[in-house]
């Protein structure tokens, strides 16, 4: 997909007002590091941004607008973006080609030091590219910004509610 990089940007504070329980609960979570707790405040997701002159790789799926119903639901903090006109080594009729870009609110003031990715995200989509093969994986590598913060794994992440 022509102009655009895949990054990890999408900050999603764990108290966002979307996000939360529905009675409202407030949470402050940390992540066990050698000895001591660490606070933090949200999660750092994966999303794609606009660069003139730069590509990522991407799996294309065929899919039924019921489908693409559930996509829009499940990709909660996401929006759908029309890329068709993106792709290179297809062309389309009669369909258009969609990917999830976050938007990132702009009222939203964001430490990025307090932020996290999980490693268990990354062990993932990591494990699904070399799943397509090794050609892919080194296209997504070289085609994704680096995290440079802290990736922490899920078993070292708890919660407590707040009173």
């Amino acid at each position: 997909m022509n102009n655009y990089v895949r990054e990890w940007s999408y900050f999603w504070p764990i108290d966002d007002p979307k996000f939360t329980s529905p009675e409202g609960a407030k949470y402050d979570a940390f992540f066990i590091q050698e000895n001591d707790t660490i606070p933090f405040e949200g999660f750092v997701n994966l999303t794609i941004s606009q660069k003139e002159k730069s590509k990522i790789n991407c799996v294309l799926y065929l899919i039924t607008q019921i489908e693409m119903l559930k996509f829009d639901k499940m990709e909660e903090g996401y929006q759908k973006v029309d890329v068709t006109d993106k792709i290179e080594e297809y062309s389309f009729k009669g369909g258009q080609v969609y990917a999830y870009e976050h938007v990132p609110d702009p009222q939203l003031k964001v430490d990025k030091t307090k932020y996290i990715v999980l490693k268990d995200d990354v062990d993932h989509i990591t494990d699904a590219c070399d799943s397509i093969g090794m050609d892919f994986r080194k296209e997504f590598d070289n085609s994704t910004v680096p995290y440079s913060g802290q990736i922490i794994p899920q078993k070292k992440i708890f919660a407590k509610r707040r009173k």
